[in-house]
């Protein structure tokens, strides 16, 4: 190709925000109310609900953080400053529902996304080694094509997925329509995590798709 210049640009980016919190969130480890992942709800154990603090989702209420009203006030300032200064969106953001996850040796979550939000979160409040279930995103736009490529060097641009290793004190933020699980978590310390939703309230939208929460009757 000669001297020719070539440059690989990104035209569209799917954000994910990491921040590492310096902040005293150790009463979350107070509470014993977790969600019965799918996994779960087949081993005998867990299926003493009162004994393991484990609810299966049928019977959980996903709001756990009103619980805790300083924890949810503190991670709705948090998220809501750093969607604004790192997406440049200016709505208000509220905490829809919320819940805990405990997963212990051998155990992982199905691949899913998130319905009636626009962005996710997860917290690591825990204890983890170098065994722990990484967090596994799905690239979404490899389903918009139907042919599936040979790749012999992964980079950002073909990618399938992305790992995240949760660390003690991170938080992370993405769009709900991404995919993601819990890989197989092989540490004997269990994984613990916060995971919450959030919705826009009050103006958004312009024109004909224009909505204010501050419509809709109470």
């Amino acid at each position: 190709m000669g001297k020719s210049k070539v440059d690989m640009l990104d035209m569209f980016s799917i954000p994910l925000i990491h921040c590492e919190l310096d902040e005293d969130t150790s009463e979350l480890r107070q509470c014993t109310d977790y969600v019965l992942s799918p996994n779960q709800v087949d081993i005998d154990e867990y299926k003493k609900f009162q004994k393991s603090g484990l609810k299966n989702t049928d019977d959980f209420e996903f709001r756990i953080l009103e619980q805790f009203p300083k924890m949810k006030q503190m991670f709705t300032h948090i998220s809501n400053r750093l969607i604004k200064e790192g997406l440049n969106y200016d709505n208000k953001l509220e905490i829809s529902s919320s819940w805990f996850t405990k997963t212990h040796k051998g155990e992982q979550s199905p691949m899913h996304d998130h319905k009636n939000c626009v962005f996710s979160a997860v917290y690591y409040y825990g204890d983890y080694d170098d065994k722990v279930g990484n967090l596994i995103f799905k690239n979404p736009i490899v389903n918009l094509t139907s042919y599936r490529l040979n790749v012999n060097k992964s980079n950002r641009f073909n990618t399938y997925d992305i790992e995240v290793t949760p660390q003690a004190g991170s938080l992370l933020i993405f769009p709900s329509y991404v995919s993601h699980k819990i890989d197989v978590h092989k540490s004997d310390i269990p994984r613990l995590s916060l995971a919450f939703n959030m919705v826009p309230v009050g103006q958004y939208g312009i024109g004909d798709s224009q909505a204010d929460t501050s419509w809709i009757s109470k």
